[in-house]
């Protein structure tokens, strides 16, 4: 179960991280893409004011980052370093691309965010996992 986890969480990180860059390539390569995410976003901005997604997602991430942060240092799970190396890649990419992010350059923002924040979250849930199930 231990060894499904690792590799269930890690997936769910690859994906998530390889989706939202896809996503960006193809909204600003293909123009049918393009159209539908700014579609998409102007649906969403009549319902959600952008400035609260950009102060929500920062103190999400926030508050996902520190945690994990604390259980990494704290807890100090049995990592290798492939997986050190993996959040520490991770983590930085993430908040670049989460806290930094053009919002009127990028046209998937709000659905690069859900696939930034989805990694995040794995990533900390497999750090949690591993500080439970030490090996």
């Amino acid at each position: 179960m231990n060894k499904i986890m690792n590799i269930i969480t890690k997936l769910i990180i690859m994906i998530s991280v390889l989706g939202a860059f896809v996503l960006q390539y193809f909204s600003a390569h293909k123009m049918g893409m393009a159209r539908h995410m700014f579609y998409m976003n102007q649906k969403l901005s009549k319902i959600i004011s952008l400035s609260n997604v950009e102060t929500v997602i920062f103190i999400v991430t926030l508050i996902i980052f520190v945690a994990s942060v604390a259980i990494f240092i704290w807890k100090k799970p049995k990592l290798n370093i492939v997986d050190k190396g993996l959040f520490a890649v991770i983590s930085i990419l993430i908040a670049n691309e989460l806290l930094f992010l053009n919002v009127d350059y990028t046209v998937a923002f709000y659905f690069k965010c859900i696939l930034f924040l989805l990694a995040l979250f794995s990533q900390s849930i497999y750090i949690l996992f591993r500080c439970m199930h030490k090996e």
